[in-house]
């Protein structure tokens, strides 16, 4: 697993996912995805039930095309919002991921 971003923001993280059991990267995945789609409210039901499938540690593959092309709608969207705030019409706000993680493995 490569944690390239995250190690040159937050090293003492990367360092703690790295020595987590499986169960506690699940723990992980499945609050950070909670807390990202509770923060942007995407209504979205196959990313509800793509979330109740981390928190049941199933891996059924047939989310998968579904999720991967609505993730390619976001990220259009998302560069979209990018050109905006670089225009300056639009402002960035990013959550912190990283205290999420943290408070999974109960490290906060």
């Amino acid at each position: 697993m490569s944690f390239t971003r995250l190690q040159t923001t937050d090293p003492d993280l990367v360092r703690l996912l790295r020595e987590s059991a499986p169960e506690a990267l699940r723990r992980v995945a499945y609050s950070v995805a909670r807390a990202c789609l509770e923060c942007v409210g995407l209504p979205y039901v196959i990313l509800t039930s793509a979330l109740a499938r981390i928190h049941d540690g199933s891996a059924e593959d047939d989310l998968d095309d579904q999720i991967s092309d609505l993730v390619a709608e976001l990220d259009r969207r998302t560069w979209e919002i990018q050109d905006r705030v670089e225009a300056g019409i639009a402002t960035q706000d990013i959550p912190l991921v990283g205290a999420i993680a943290r408070q999974a493995l109960g490290k906060a």
